[in-house]
């Protein structure tokens, strides 16, 4: 009878609205402003990104550092969306491919679950300010802040401007209404006196009401506080200035034209902006230039607002950008989703399933409100066993599907997807329970290679046979006994199934171990004993049978006073042990003959792997794989995370133990790899190109033949991204592999700077830097 299975997983919820990316197809004011008071009514609202994809008209930057779309890309990568709404219902451009299974159209925003009238879909922002008003609110005497909308009414040509900055209610609501009956909100008229007397944070208007009960981390702009100078009726500049709030960023608008209105808000927002940082520097304010505003206009503002007293105070003639910059270039904005709550819990999973009270937001949920939508992002720690992993590679089709299939199950926007960090799954009103299945590694390599056009077949042999001694070891950390070469070549001599005398091993593990005499001593004397322990090695001695005069190997429980001769089956009594000698046989699988050897370089490839991301890793073992080239076998997948890294990197492995690479002329090279077909070659290739993954080439010989070199060079010309370790690298302990990887001190991913490093030992820094791998 099967014994189930259970274990404990450390699962922090982090709820907070469900964030949506609004496409809009072309700069349109009527679009945009509809789309700024759906954000008005929806709970986060303000943090939800706007993009418009027709850039031709779009004003170019001082500094353009790509195109328009790309730009778009890295802005909703940067995001990271649950939803894109299609707004405009366009023809999405090829770049935003891998969002196109979270786009929906802008009839989803709303739905009828009742039958009795159509809701937003997503969480309106309502439950929250009423929540407030009951028990905040009511009981003050003078309330602060002073609540107010302003009166569109006469707003026309600024009216998008205006949505942006306070926001506006649709004109079907009684938002205005509620305000005016629970907050005594009056209406504002954004003329000059409305202007003059603005203060900042001191009112609070409506599109500020959308971020109640959120914490909202600081998007890592590089000034904390920014004035952004636009031009009000541009839709650009408008958009511009929305997504640069969007990030939690604290942005002032100066509005060409009567900016001047402000200067006393003005005051009040650069004396917050300044401030020391340390004993040297001071922290100054920053006068951020729109798309469409002059290079004159910004001096004339930054003048202007140095007039009023502001010291410090200076001047960036473009709009702050998405992503990175390039290398050792910190990228201007980092953003990070918003919080209203989060919890920590142990789930038991038993089988693999489990069920969790997950929390809900806090407010009260009634009414249409049971029916509205928010975002709950998982966040596993625990699942340190090899089979399973809550970290999948992120805007990954195949692994969103996979995701939503193991929790959630939700269908078109309630969906279940990959974050950068996380799980998310969308959840409706106050519903507090979820089920869970955990997800395997070998599910989401499926997922991944579905994704890009291949079919994950099955586990190898020789992956077979690398989990087997894995298992037989005790997972990876046991494997760092293969580092050894002496124990390598132990077991290369010991596979034809014969004895090795005592002191022919020792001699050969005691030639690759510390030259020290008493150290070489206690590590051959170490290494022994964890091979007889991890069953590797068996010890007994060879006895000749008095009988048939026959030679046989006998193990230590073979044999005591007496023998029993495993050829004629006499018994006789055991000869003196002084003469003969102590033997030593491979054991369990290494008793296969030749099956072991090709598993030994994966096994301390993937041992390298484990020590240089410091358990940030997850593996499969050799495994069969159906692509356009027909079938193919890789020596081994890793999934790599560093801690707080997001998104996750792959890896996939191709490993030799012999001769070389290259057997195109016939002739091996002694010490180095068996050729790598021209079939091997292009399906690595194929791989590399289809997925993006990097693409890990390991040898036992201390360096790759120059007809290796040759092709790997051909790799990195056409961008793939490598991994190049040999014997050197294979062999490092614990130790050596964190000095290897700090010894530059580059600010990049764990795998991307071991990518740069051993390309360059490989390869040479020469040609590593023209191809812009530098360190």
């Amino acid at each position: 009878m099967a014994t189930d299975i259970t274990v404990a997983r450390h699962v922090t919820s982090k709820i907070r609205p469900a964030r949506i990316a609004f496409l809009l197809e072309k700069p349109d004011h009527a679009a945009l402003q509809e789309v700024l008071e759906i954000n008005t009514l929806l709970w986060g609202g303000m943090l939800n990104p706007i993009v418009i994809l027709d850039g031709s008209t779009c004003p170019s930057e001082q500094f353009p550092p790509h195109t328009h779309e790309e730009g778009v890309v890295r802005l909703l990568r940067e995001f990271d969306p649950d939803v894109l709404i299609n707004y405009s219902d366009a023809n999405l451009p090829p770049a935003l491919s891998i969002f196109k299974l979270r786009t929906f159209g802008r009839s989803h925003l709303r739905w009828d679950p009742w039958g009795h009238g159509e809701i937003l879909f997503f969480m309106e922002v309502w439950p929250f300010v009423a929540q407030y008003w009951r028990r905040v609110h009511q009981f003050l005497k003078e309330p602060k802040p002073q609540f107010t909308y302003l009166d569109m009414a006469e707003s026309d040509e600024l009216r998008s401007y205006l949505c942006a900055r306070f926001g506006a209610y649709p004109s079907s609501t009684d938002g205005n209404a509620f305000l005016a009956n629970h907050f005594g909100a009056k209406p504002s008229r954004y003329d000059v006196s409305f202007r003059q007397s603005f203060r900042w944070r001191e009112n609070a208007f409506p599109l500020g009401l959308t971020v109640s009960n959120l914490n909202i981390p600081s998007p890592g702009l590089v000034h904390s506080h920014a004035f952004f100078l636009l031009d009000p009726a541009s839709v650009f500049d408008v958009v511009d200035y929305w997504n640069l709030k969007a990030t939690g960023a604290k942005v002032f608008a100066l509005p060409i034209g009567h900016y001047t209105d402000f200067a006393s808000s003005v005051l009040e927002f650069a004396e917050e902006g300044t401030y020391p940082i340390n004993e040297q520097v001071t922290n100054h304010p920053t006068i951020i230039k729109g798309r469409s505003v002059s290079d004159e206009l910004l001096i004339e503002a930054g003048r202007w607002v140095g007039a009023l007293g502001v010291e410090g105070v200076s001047i960036q003639g473009w709009v702050p950008r998405f992503g990175d910059r390039g290398y050792r270039v910190a990228p201007e904005l980092t953003v990070r989703p918003p919080i209203a709550s989060e919890v920590s819990q142990t789930v038991v999973l038993t089988n693999g399933f489990g069920m969790m009270a997950g929390p809900v937001p806090d407010c009260e949920l009634t009414g249409y409100s049971h029916s509205q939508h928010w975002a709950m992002e998982l966040q596993v720690l625990g699942g340190g066993d090899g089979e399973s992993t809550w970290r999948l590679p992120w805007l990954c089709s195949g692994c969103d599907e996979y995701a939503n299939q193991t929790i959630g199950h939700g269908h078109e926007l309630t969906k279940s997807r990959v974050s950068k960090q996380g799980i998310v799954v969308m959840r409706q009103g106050d519903d507090d329970t979820l089920g869970i299945q955990e997800p395997t590694i070998k599910s989401v390599l499926k997922a991944f290679l579905k994704t890009h056009g291949f079919s994950l077949q099955q586990t190898s042999s020789p992956g077979l046979a690398l989990e087997r001694l894995l298992e037989q070891l005790g997972g990876l950390f046991g494997c760092r006994v293969f580092q050894n070469p002496g124990v390598r070549e132990v077991i290369q001599k010991l596979s034809n199934g014969k004895p090795m005398h005592v002191e022919e091993l020792r001699r050969t593990v005691l030639r690759n171990t510390p030259p020290e005499r008493k150290k070489q001593i206690i590590a051959a004397r170490g290494l022994l004993q964890l091979l007889i322990q991890k069953r590797v090695l068996r010890q007994g001695i060879e006895l000749q049978c008095e009988r048939c005069q026959r030679h046989c190997w006998y193990g230590l429980g073979e044999f005591a006073d007496e023998f029993k001769c495993k050829l004629c089956f006499h018994s006789q009594l055991a000869p003196v042990l002084e003469e003969n000698p102590w033997q030593y046989v491979s054991d369990g699988l290494f008793t296969l003959p030749g099956k072991m050897a090709g598993c030994l370089t994966a096994a301390v490839a993937l041992v390298f792997f484990q020590n240089y991301l410091h358990g940030g890793l997850k593996h499969v073992a050799s495994f069969e794989y159906g692509g356009p080239s027909g079938s193919a076998e890789r020596d081994f997948a890793v999934f790599s995370s560093d801690f707080l890294q997001n998104g996750v990197d792959v890896v996939f492995g191709e490993c030799k133990t012999v001769e070389t690479f290259d057997n195109t002329s016939g002739n091996a090279q002694p010490g180095s790899l068996p050729g790598l077909q021209e079939k091997e070659k292009k399906d690595m290739q194929q791989l590399g190109e289809r997925t993006g993954a990097y693409l890990a080439f390991c040898t036992l010989a201390a360096d790759f033949s120059d007809a290796d070199k040759q092709f790997l060079k051909e790799l990195v010309e056409q961008k793939q991204k490598l991994i190049l370790l040999t014997k050197n690298h294979l062999e490092m302990d614990n130790m050596s592999v964190s000095r290897y990887r700090t010894r530059p001190r580059a600010p990049l991913r764990g795998i991307e700077l071991l990518s740069r490093l051993t390309t360059i030992d490989a390869l040479g820094q020469e040609f590593a830097s023209k191809n812009g791998l530098w360190l």
